[in-house]
C-alpha cells in the first residue's frame, strides 16, 4: 500500500517582530528595543498545521518552496 501524504506548495517568507514600549499612532514611526525574526507566510504555517493534525490524520506533510537567495531562504537551507 503507497504511502499517503501531503505536500503543501506555498511560499516560505520571514516574519519580523519588533518590541517597542507602545503600540505606534497611526503614521507615526517608534524606536524599538528588540528585533525577531522567524519562518513565515502561507505555506510555512499551512505545514507547520499539517505537521501538528499528523496524529489525527494518516498523512506525511511535506513543504514544496523555493527558497530566495536572501538571509531567510539561506537561513531555511541551514535549517531544514
Amino acid at each position: 500500500m503507497a504511502k499517503q501524504g501531503v505536500a503543501i506548495l506555498g511560499i516560505y517568507a520571514a516574519d519580523l517582530a519588533f518590541t517597542a514600549q507602545r503600540q505606534p499612532n497611526m503614521g507615526e514611526t517608534l524606536i524599538g528595543s528588540r528585533f525577531a525574526m522567524g519562518p513565515g507566510g502561507k505555506g510555512s504555517n499551512q505545514s507547520v498545521a499539517a505537521a501538528r493534525a499528523k496524529p489525527m490524520i494518516p498523512a506525511h506533510p511535506a513543504a514544496i518552496s523555493a527558497p530566495s537567495i536572501s538571509e531567510p531562504g539561506r537561513n531555511l537551507r541551514r535549517n531544514r
